[in-house]
């Protein structure tokens, strides 16, 4: 999903969200309805057909088993004026747009920094602890570590990939959330933190700290507890590459 769908096909999910029952519809039972929808001739079938499948991509409606069920907030483009409506699927649209490249860019990073782990195993002569180098945020990201990389003696490596499309000199720029601050505390000597800067098409390894070094550039808990900090980090700070092997 890139480019901003047509109006034409905009107008035709706000027509399609009003369908929808709470408790959902049979697939057949909704298109079928598209022959008797009154839009004063603007939308056939097929317009319809591509309105749904817009709030589909958007996550509004989810298609299961034969049957479309109402997510999220679909009822709110049912209840609310169609400009209004037309202007919430634009704006669903941009969000999932600009997280979708935001997962691209963490996912650069993290395999970047899973090459050159792999390559300073595979170079000190252990092949086989390099294929157990592993993208582990892949099977879950709330870890608070994206990949773990054995070392030639000692406890794994547990490394926290931040990856920053911002080129400000001097300055590296990310968010950290309080969960991976503390499992890095807890593992001092394992966990770190890689940084990562992205060109617009590929991810290098910037360099590496420990969680120590980054309190100083974290909030400190007052009144409440923070759970994520958008940190402006010094790159001097960051050992290069990454966190050797041994």
């Amino acid at each position: 999903m890139s480019s901003e769908p047509p109006t034409h096909h905009i107008r035709a999910a706000v027509e399609v969200a009003r369908i929808i029952d709470v408790a959902g519809n049979s697939g057949a039972d909704v298109r079928g309805s598209y022959l008797h929808v009154l839009t004063g001739g603007e939308h056939d079938t097929n317009s319809l057909v591509a309105g749904e499948r817009l709030l589909i991509e958007l996550g509004l409606l989810i298609e299961r088993d034969g049957r479309l069920y109402p997510a999220g907030a679909l009822h709110v483009l049912a209840k609310v004026q169609r400009p209004e409506a037309e202007s919430l699927i634009r704006s669903a649209h941009r969000s999932q747009v600009e997280q979708e490249l935001l997962d691209r860019i963490g996912a650069a990073g993290e395999v970047a920094v899973v090459d050159a782990c792999q390559d300073n195993l595979a170079s000190l002569g252990h092949p086989k602890l390099a294929d157990q180098v592993q993208q582990v945020s892949l099977f879950d990201d709330s870890l608070g570590y994206d990949v773990l990389a054995p070392v030639i003696a000692g406890p794994v490596r547990m490394l926290e990939v931040k990856t920053s499309a911002r080129s400000t000199p001097g300055i590296f720029p990310f968010y950290l959330s309080r969960n991976e601050y503390d499992v890095g505390r807890r593992h001092p000597d394992s966990w770190a933190l890689v940084a990562c800067t992205w060109n617009g098409t590929d991810a290098t390894v910037l360099g590496w700290c420990r969680a120590s070094v980054l309190t100083t550039y974290l909030p400190t808990d007052g009144l409440g507890r923070w759970t994520e900090a958008h940190a402006k980090f010094p790159t001097h700070l960051l050992a290069p590459g990454v966190p050797p092997p041994v």
